[in-house]
């Protein structure tokens, strides 16, 4: 769906008024930041117990290891490699957290009426291949990826025991929780943060984000989202409290072919880049929400896009997108940003 290895969006931290708080309150804030599921994943925490925030930094990136480990597309003993090598001929057990992330796959699949859609890995796969001969698919061969794409195909259930397992029932249905999985390990480190009693954090998983309690010296985090066509540009400063914010983009992973821009986020319905927006956020409580909804609104574009926000509660929207080489933007009422 899409391989968002490095979403940009700048995170306007005020980095020189935490240094000086951290002087007067002894040094509470703390960031650690390590390479997993393929992109940074960055933890800022503030409290003052030392010890309090070392336990929390550990158990924290233990969780995003062990999700990188399960659904990880490219390590070939990951539970996630093991579906898409046997699914189709033999069920295919799985952990509770893997199942919880193919059944909220699915979930958001038919919200958004299939432009959400994990089973969308053959036709990335296609992309990939076609981008490196610096090249487009051909109609015949997306025709025949078409065929073993749909969400549909996906079937999740239980034995006898109780034992969840997954099966495909077309060959060559592939899945990639890529568009999701962040999402959910950012919730999960997140509710581990607050197990263990920190009350003031920022959570950064390749771009979706999820911040909770006060900064130092200020009343919410602020998160700069970036101009899509200048790195070093912010479109809107957003403030952000017991909140998550994801992006999507065709600024990061693309290339050119022909003077046509491609996107790495592709149309399950179509088989080609989606191409309506250039860039779309997404707030909402939970960062697979987040990161799910993000995806698809990027492939349903404003009109469509927009009529789906309007529909859930506590999802606010930005799109950002281009006519006669001028960018414009739109988002839904109420979106919490300042010009």
């Amino acid at each position: 769906m899409k391989i968002k290895i490095l979403i940009i969006i700048s995170i306007v931290l005020c980095i020189s008024i935490g240094i000086g708080y951290s002087f007067f309150y002894r040094r509470p804030l703390e960031r650690r930041a390590d390479i997993i599921m393929g992109t940074v994943c960055e933890i800022t925490l503030i409290d003052k117990d030392k010890g309090r925030r070392h336990e929390a930094f550990e158990s924290a990136f233990r969780i995003l290891r062990g999700i990188e480990n399960s659904m990880s597309v490219f390590d070939e003993g990951s539970e996630l490699n093991r579906i898409n090598t046997s699914a189709f001929h033999k069920p295919v057990y799985v952990s509770s957290d893997l199942m919880f992330v193919v059944e909220k796959s699915i979930f958001f699949s038919t919200l958004t009426k299939g432009t959400f859609d994990i089973t969308v890995f053959p036709l990335t796969e296609l992309w990939n291949a076609a981008r490196q001969r610096e090249t487009i698919p051909t109609p015949d061969a997306i025709k025949k990826c078409m065929e073993t794409i749909g969400y549909e195909n996906i079937v999740v259930s239980e034995n006898a025991r109780g034992r969840q397992f997954v099966r495909f029932k077309k060959v060559g249905t592939k899945i990639d929780v890529g568009g999701i999985a962040k999402g959910y390990a950012c919730d999960l480190v997140v509710a581990s943060l607050k197990g263990r009693g920190i009350t003031r954090a920022l959570v950064n998983i390749g771009g979706t984000i999820f911040a909770f309690g006060k900064p130092l010296g200020k009343t919410q985090w602020s998160i700069g989202v970036r101009d899509p066509r200048s790195e070093e540009k912010m479109i809107k400063t957003i403030f952000l409290n017991e909140q998550a914010i994801s992006t999507s983009g065709d600024y990061e992973q693309f290339f050119v072919h022909e003077g046509k821009r491609y996107s790495h986020i592709l149309d399950p319905r179509s088989g080609h880049p989606a191409d309506q927006v250039i860039s779309v956020s997404v707030i909402a409580p939970s960062a697979m929400v987040a990161d799910a909804l993000s995806t698809s609104f990027f492939v349903l574009g404003i009109e469509q896009g927009m009529i789906l926000a309007t529909k859930l509660q506590k999802v606010e929207t930005l799109f950002i997108y281009e006519k006669d080489a001028i960018q414009e933007i739109t988002h839904t009422e109420g979106f919490p940003l300042i010009p």
